[in-house]
């Protein structure tokens, strides 16, 4: 499920051949861009790390074949490797599916930052997670059926679409032509949200924001008579 949603969360000496493995790549890549190859760019990289949708691959449904074998073959060339992505691990190594033989390592940095993985030739392996106590669990569920509560009152229609590790997820636009979109319409995504919300009566995404977490009150203390008389008496002479 991919749409526009609000979320909740709780508190050596191979590289040459691989630059030639994946050079043909990035050039071929850079010329179509216009993109000129620079010192910068002409030297040996250590590490590698990289977003998945609409990076590494077009969209969860494209083949990830090409990327796969580049991966396996950097690893073999001691490249260590990195996809940092705010989806879970199914999705990633479902596509990707990549089995490094080593010694350079393949690391999956999933679900916003809440759990990492390392790769083997067998399989992703769980390195570290971050469980969301059953107190901070509460919160995050009633905070998403309180956003669904106050856009419904203002005549938006929405709905939790996925209780993900730690954090829950609303769609704003709940219609089958934006259930899962690929990052080449998100433009056309924006949009029909505007209009969406606009329908609706509410200025766009900050207004729907600032409907869902009012902006805090600026807390205003009297002010005592002895404080009054010393602020005088602190005032310069005019």
């Amino acid at each position: 499920m991919r749409g526009v949603n609000l979320i909740f969360d709780a508190p050596g000496g191979g590289m040459a051949t691989l630059r030639s493995d994946v050079g043909m790549t990035l050039a071929t890549s850079a010329s179509a861009a216009g993109i000129r190859e620079t010192a910068a760019l002409a030297r040996r990289f250590e590490a590698i790390v990289f977003d998945w949708d609409g990076t590494a691959v077009p969209d969860r449904r494209a083949d990830a074949t090409p990327i796969r074998r580049l991966v396996e073959q950097a690893s073999v060339r001691a490249l260590e490797l990195a996809v940092v992505s705010g989806t879970h691990v199914g999705n990633i190594d479902g596509q990707l599916r990549a089995r490094p033989a080593g010694p350079g390592n393949l690391t999956l940095a999933l679900n916003r930052g809440l759990e990492t993985f390392c790769v083997d030739r067998d399989r992703p392996r769980l390195a570290y997670r971050r469980t969301a106590t059953a107190d901070e669990a509460a919160a995050v569920s009633r905070a998403a059926r309180l956003t669904v509560e106050r856009l419904a009152a203002r005549g938006l229609v929405t709905r939790i679409v996925s209780e993900r590790l730690n954090r829950r997820k609303i769609d704003l636009i709940p219609e089958a032509e934006w259930d899962d979109p690929p990052k080449a319409r998100i433009g056309e995504l924006l949009a029909a949200l505007e209009n969406r919300l606009a329908a609706a009566g509410i200025g766009g995404l900050p207004e729907a924001v600032e409907i869902v977490v009012p902006p805090p009150r600026r807390q205003v203390w009297p002010i005592r008579g002895d404080q009054r008389r010393q602020a005088r008496r602190d005032q310069p002479d005019r």
